[in-house]
């Protein structure tokens, strides 16, 4: 009887198993993400709108590739920064806007936006804060941080100017663009 359903087991493991098919994955699981090699260790995944143009895109590390791993969960900035200009040239960005590289922290994750006339382009990190240094800060007031009345829009930036690792995604958003299908 052990034999008999032993083999039974061994039968119905080799047959599911087995077979799987490009169809089978898909009716599962849904068809593929387009992802493209933007370079050595980075991959992008574009959205696009109804009319076939790109209106959104994440950056975000390889952690493989066919010929190699990759450790590293941060876009390595110098590549980054050279991929950005190459994909959306600053003729392209337009000017910059108002509140130009921007930092919000929440949730343990960091993100800062860089808004241009035609896109904008947002790096987000992982943030982590010590809750000693937050002893050691004093309150302080909005009054001691200055702020600009009619401040103008700055102009168009030939390199993307945040200057710092731990970088983990880069969203490109086309903001005249709508996503959507």
């Amino acid at each position: 009887m052990k034999v008999a359903f032993a083999t039974f087991f061994l039968v119905l493991f080799v047959i599911s198993a087995s077979g799987q098919k490009m169809s089978d994955i898909e009716k599962q699981y849904g068809t593929p993400t387009q992802v493209y090699s933007l370079s050595e260790h980075i991959w992008m995944t574009p959205e696009f709108g109804i009319d076939g143009e790109i209106c959104r895109a994440r950056l975000y590390p390889k952690r493989i590739s066919s010929k190699t791993d990759y450790l590293s969960k941060e876009l390595p900035f110098q590549e980054l920064r050279e991929v950005l200009n190459r994909l959306i040239p600053s003729a392209q960005r337009g000017p910059a806007k108002e509140f130009f590289g921007e930092t919000e922290l929440g949730g343990g994750i960091g993100w800062t936006t860089y808004p241009y006339e035609n896109i904008s382009i947002v790096f987000i990190f992982a943030a982590r804060f010590d809750p000693e240094i937050l002893k050691r800060i004093e309150s302080f007031g909005v009054e001691d941080f200055p702020i600009q009345q009619n401040q103008k829009i700055l102009p168009s930036y030939r390199d993307i100017p945040f200057s710092g690792d731990g970088i983990e995604i880069a969203t490109i958003n086309w903001t005249k663009r709508k996503c959507g299908t």
